[in-house]
């Protein structure tokens, strides 16, 4: 759904702009980012939809590798990157644009990750289960 954050009392109707019925099933726990004019949806199971944020209408949907592993880490975009963090310790990267989704890498960290991915002066922070990852450029400080 799509809704303006402005307005007073119920403001139900008049500040609603759209509504998708089961775009977001299943999106339980990971947190819609909004970039550029577009809304990312990643639900639990890997699937990611891409709405226009005026108009609700679909631009174009992915589906991560299948896995029982299940996605609660919020996605992250940085640039036209999209980070998606399953449960499992698997990290997918993917290029994103106005009408697809490329998968670019798929990162196994070695243990759990269920924490949502922080950008960081150039690089990206990964909470594990056991450790704290640092990924960008030896030189990025």
């Amino acid at each position: 759904m799509g809704v303006r954050l402005q307005g007073e009392g119920d403001i139900t109707k008049s500040a609603r702009i759209w509504q998708k019925d089961g775009a977001g099933q299943s999106a339980d726990v990971p947190t819609p980012i909004t970039a550029d004019g577009k809304v990312f949806v990643l639900n639990d199971a890997g699937r990611i939809n891409c709405f226009d944020l005026q108009t609700g209408d679909e631009r174009w949907s992915a589906e991560l590798p299948k896995n029982r592993n299940r996605y609660y880490a919020s996605p992250v975009l940085a640039g036209d990157k999209l980070f998606c963090a399953r449960e499992d310790g698997t990290v997918f990267v993917g290029q994103v644009s106005d009408d697809s989704f490329k998968q670019l890498a798929e990162n196994d960290m070695g243990e759990r990750v269920l924490a949502t991915p922080v950008p960081i002066r150039g690089g990206l922070l990964l909470r594990g289960e056991e450790h704290l990852f640092r990924i960008g450029s030896s030189q990025e400080k």
